[in-house]
């Protein structure tokens, strides 16, 4: 899957645009039940991320404390206590459950959930 981007970039004296591409690639085993497309953006621990319509994963731990910052769509997010909530374009989650139960999440709804993380990269 691509998703276009618009590069912002110095040529010599001048400011300029290039439009281009950002591949994300198949992510599979981080969550059981859930496969998802990413990709790293840059040098540091930072991707996007999408999630189908129709992503249902069971319990998981995230496998570093991780930022996620929602973009497009609906989310449910269930904690191991019983709790969930549901998150949406401009919420921000920090995910810090590296060896507990975990949690659950779910896309609600038809649309994609496009995320920008931070602390977690494939």
């Amino acid at each position: 899957m691509k998703r276009t981007v618009l590069h912002v970039f110095d040529e010599g004296e001048k400011t300029r645009f290039r439009d281009g591409e950002v591949e994300l690639a198949a992510i599979e085993g981080v969550s059981p039940g859930g496969v998802f497309d990413a990709a790293s953006l840059g040098e540091g621990a930072v991707a996007l991320a999408v999630f189908a319509a129709g992503f249902n994963c069971g319990f998981h731990n995230s496998p570093a404390p991780t930022w996620m910052f929602m973009m497009t769509g609906e989310m449910e997010l269930e904690v191991s206590d019983g709790e969930s909530r549901r998150i949406a374009a401009g919420d921000l989650v920090h995910f810090a459950d590296a060896s507990g139960q975990g949690h659950r999440s779910r896309v609600l709804g038809d649309q994609d959930v496009v995320v920008a993380t931070a602390g977690f990269a494939p």
